[in-house]
C-alpha cells in the first residue's frame, strides 16, 4: 500500500472511531475536556505505535488504547483526590474564594486553611527524594518509569519513596477524612 493510501485509510479510520471513542471516554470520565484529551492522546499513540498493524486489528487496538488512557485518568484522579481531595479541589477553591459568604461559619474556612497548612508542613518534613517522587507522581502525573528516568533511580526505588511518603502522610489524611465524615 502506498504511503498516501495508507494515510488516507488511517484518516478515515480515525474519523470513523473518534465519536464513539469520545462518547465512551466522556461516559466514564464525566468530563468532556478530559475525554477529548484522552481521544486525542489515543489517536497520537495509535498512529505512532500501531498504524503499521493490519487494518483488521486497528479497531480493537484503538479502543484498547482509549480504554487504558481513560483508566489512567481515572486512576490519577482517584489517587490525587485520595491524597489531596480537598487541596486544589473545586469545593476548596470555592470555599476560599467565597470567604465573605461564610461569615456565619468561620470554622469551615479555618478548618480548610489549617488542613492545607498541615499538609504543606508534612510534605516539607519528607526527605527530598520522597517529596520529589510525590510531586512528580501526583502533580505532574508522570508514570513510574518516567520518574525513574528523570531522577536516575530504579523503578523499585520510585515505588519505595512513594510508598514511604504515603505512609508518613496517611495519619494526616485519615484525620482529615474522619473530620469530614
Amino acid at each position: 500500500m502506498s504511503l498516501d493510501l495508507k494515510k488516507q485509510s488511517l484518516n478515515r479510520f480515525l474519523a470513523e472511531v473518534e465519536t464513539s471513542a469520545f462518547k465512551i471516554s466522556r461516559c466514564m470520565l464525566r468530563d468532556e475536556e478530559a475525554a477529548l484529551d484522552v481521544v486525542q492522546d489515543a489517536m497520537f499513540k495509535f498512529v505512532q505505535k500501531y498504524s503499521d498493524k493490519p487494518h483488521a486489528e486497528w479497531k480493537a487496538l484503538f479502543f484498547r488504547i482509549v480504554q487504558n488512557k481513560t483508566k489512567d485518568v481515572l486512576r490519577k484522579r482517584k489517587l490525587k483526590n485520595k491524597i489531596f481531595g480537598w487541596f486544589g479541589s473545586e469545593e476548596y477553591e470555592e470555599l476560599l474564594s467565597q470567604k465573605s459568604d461564610f461569615g456565619n461559619n468561620p470554622e469551615m474556612i479555618l478548618s480548610a486553611e489549617q488542613m492545607q497548612t498541615e499538609l504543606q508542613i508534612s510534605m516539607q518534613a519528607l526527605p527530598n527524594k520522597q517529596q520529589e517522587v510525590l510531586h512528580l507522581r501526583l502533580f505532574e502525573q508522570m508514570k513510574l518509569e518516567s520518574i525513574a528516568q528523570t531522577m536516575e533511580i530504579s523503578i523499585g526505588s520510585v515505588k519505595t519513596h512513594l510508598s514511604r511518603a504515603m505512609q508518613k502522610l496517611k495519619p494526616l489524611l485519615n484525620e482529615h477524612s474522619q473530620e469530614t465524615v
